[in-house]
């Protein structure tokens, strides 16, 4: 049932649907919706972060680590709106040893908040 998912939902770590929820006012309505721009929203992200790392666009890299930080603590992600930025940091200050050591698991990170707004949704 849709309470057991929502347990599950929580216990995974990856999101503080409580959190989420008072981000977006005390609004479960708008807490789904957010999860839902997110979700769609990150996918772009994913590959642009690729991208960027492979042109060395560390200016470009840090808009949308910036915007990862923003959106993924506004959905309770918080572990992964510090990594965020972690990453911002070091694409402003063109730190390719951090971005290149840790985008890979920056990149992960996000694929499994995706894979966890996937199964709430």
């Amino acid at each position: 049932d849709r309470f057991s998912q929502r347990a599950a939902f929580d216990k995974s770590g990856l999101l503080d649907r409580k959190a989420g929820i008072r981000f977006c006012g005390g609004r479960e309505d708008l807490y789904k919706e957010a999860l839902e721009v997110y979700y769609a929203q990150g996918k772009t992200y994913l590959n642009q972060l690729t991208e960027c790392l492979e042109a060395r666009d560390y200016k470009v890299y840090a808009v949308i680590a910036h915007a990862i930080k923003g959106s993924s603590k506004t959905i309770g992600a918080i572990k992964l709106s510090e990594r965020a930025l972690r990453m911002e940091e070091a694409a402003k200050a063109e730190n390719a040893e951090v971005l290149l050591a840790d985008g890979k698991v920056f990149c992960e990170e996000l694929k499994e908040v995706l894979a966890a707004i996937e199964k709430e949704l």
